[in-house]
């Protein structure tokens, strides 16, 4: 049995991928829910929103990768994006699920452990993501570097994301404290 077909006129968005959406800004939701206070009293909602947005369409990542990999195949699936995009994507999972289990209080417990963990797992998937996006357009010549084109919309975005990975690092540091 063929997975959901897209809506007419979307590019290719099903309500699995919406989901998977979802599940992404509750991933992000948790990372910055620790400081809603802090941004209420300083003004900083710009840039506690834009990382909130950009935390949780990176971490929607695995999430979309799951859904098109097992319920949803997909010919040629996964490309390079998609790939990119989930490992980008897993830190901000690992580190949601440490900071939703011990939630921020005044008594150091793991709320010590939460950035270090946070820069490591991060740092690591900018590492391995950086290292894919150099050797697969970097150092090839021209005409190998095609793989950017095609109808997938999450390929794309996961290697537009790929490319950027640097603001991984930007919204590490709002949400790190």
């Amino acid at each position: 049995m063929a997975g959901p077909e897209p809506l007419s006129g979307t590019v290719g968005l099903t309500i699995l991928d919406a989901i998977a959406l979802t599940a992404g800004a509750a991933v992000g939701s948790i990372h910055v829910r620790p400081f809603l206070d802090i941004a209420s009293a300083s003004g900083g909602w710009m840039m506690l929103g834009t990382a909130l947005i950009w935390i949780s369409l990176t971490s929607a990542g695995p999430f979309i990768y799951l859904v098109h990999r097992y319920s949803r195949p997909v010919p040629g699936f996964p490309r390079t994006g998609d790939r990119l995009w989930t490992i980008l994507g897993l830190p901000w999972i690992a580190t949601a699920l440490v900071r939703s289990i011990y939630p921020p209080t005044n008594v150091p417990r793991m709320d010590d452990w939460y950035p270090p963990i946070l820069w490591a797992s991060v740092g690591l998937g900018c590492l391995v993501a950086g290292s894919i996006v150099w050797n697969k357009w970097i150092v090839v010549p021209p005409g190998q570097a095609t793989e950017a084109s095609g109808p997938p919309w999450t390929n794309r975005l996961g290697l537009i994301l790929g490319v950027v990975w640097p603001l991984q690092c930007a919204a590490g540091l709002v949400v790190s404290g």
